[in-house]
C-alpha cells in the first residue's frame, strides 16, 4: 500500500512538473540581466556564455525555463537555460542572410527571423529552415509577436509595423514617440507587451499596446540592452509540498 501511494505522490509531482502554471521573468540586455517588470529595476545578472547575441526570444508555453538568442558573428541559433546559466542546443542557420531579430510564434511554437532582407522560419523541434519571402520593410533592429500569434516589428525609423507571417508583406500601425525599440516581449500571463527603448535621455521599459501604437512609461532600466525575453518559472511551493510528501512515505516505511 505504500508503495502504491509512493508511486501515486511521485506521479503527481511529474504531472505539476509539466503541466502547472507558471510564474515568469524578465530577462534582458548584453547579460543576461533579470529585469523586475513592474519598475524596469535590474535584479542581478548570470554568467552570460555569450555577448554576441543580437535578439533572443521564448516559448514560455512550451519550453518554460529557456530562450533563444541569434549569435551574429556566427549566424547561429542558441537555446539557453538563464537560471542554470547553461547553453543546450544550437541551430546553424547557414542558409540564411545574417539574422539581425528573432521572435517565437506562442500559436505554434515556430521561431521567425529576420535578416535586412528576408524572413526566415524554423521549426526548433526538427532545425528545419524555410523562408517565408522578401521583407518589405527593415525589421532588423526587432520583431516580436502578441500572445495572440501577430508578428509585429520596428523599423530603423522606429514605425511600428504588423507583418503577415505567411507572406512577410510589412503593413504600417504607427510611429511611437521613442528614439527607437530595441526589443519587445509579451508576458505569458496576461499578454502585456513590454518593450525596452531608448529616449532622449536613458533607456526605459514600456509598455506597448501593439494593436494601438501606443506605449507607456514603466521606469529606467537596463543600459545598452540587446533583448527582453520572459522566462517561465515552476511555482515552488507546490512542488515542494508534494516532493515533501514522497519524503514522509520513505520516512513511514523505515523499521
Amino acid at each position: 500500500m505504500l508503495r502504491s501511494l509512493f508511486v501515486g505522490i511521485a506521479l503527481c509531482v511529474f504531472l505539476l512538473l509539466g503541466s502547472s502554471s507558471h510564474a515568469s521573468q524578465l530577462w534582458g540586455g548584453r547579460g543576461p540581466i533579470r529585469v523586475d517588470p513592474h519598475s524596469g529595476a535590474t535584479l542581478g545578472a548570470v554568467g552570460g556564455f555569450n555577448t554576441n547575441w543580437l535578439d533572443a526570444a521564448s516559448d514560455p508555453v512550451r519550453s518554460p525555463a529557456t530562450f533563444w538568442g541569434i549569435d551574429y558573428v556566427e549566424n547561429r541559433l542558441e537555446e539557453y537555460d538563464p537560471n542554470r546559466d547553461k547553453l543546450l542546443r544550437t541551430i546553424d542557420a547557414d542558409d540564411a542572410d545574417p539574422i539581425r531579430s528573432i521572435a517565437i510564434d506562442p500559436s505554434s511554437g515556430l521561431l521567425y527571423a529576420a535578416s535586412e532582407t528576408t524572413l526566415y522560419r524554423f521549426d526548433l523541434g526538427t532545425g528545419m529552415q524555410e523562408t517565408v519571402g522578401a521583407l518589405s520593410s527593415d525589421v532588423t533592429k526587432s520583431i516580436g509577436f502578441s500572445a495572440g500569434g501577430e508578428l509585429y516589428g520596428f523599423t530603423s525609423g522606429n514605425q511600428l509595423v504588423a507583418i503577415d507571417k505567411s507572406t512577410s508583406i510589412a503593413s504600417s500601425v504607427a510611429t511611437l514617440g521613442l528614439r527607437r525599440v530595441e526589443d519587445f516581449a509579451a508576458r505569458p500571463e496576461d499578454g502585456v507587451v513590454y518593450g525596452i527603448a531608448y529616449t532622449d535621455l536613458s533607456y526605459q521599459l514600456v509598455t506597448i499596446d501593439l494593436a494601438a501604437g501606443d506605449f507607456e512609461y514603466v521606469g529606467p532600466s537596463i543600459v545598452r540592452p540587446s533583448y527582453l525575453a520572459f522566462v517561465g518559472v515552476p511555482e515552488p511551493a507546490a512542488v515542494s509540498l508534494l516532493l515533501g510528501l514522497a519524503g514522509g512515505v520513505l520516512l513511514v516505511r523505515r523499521p
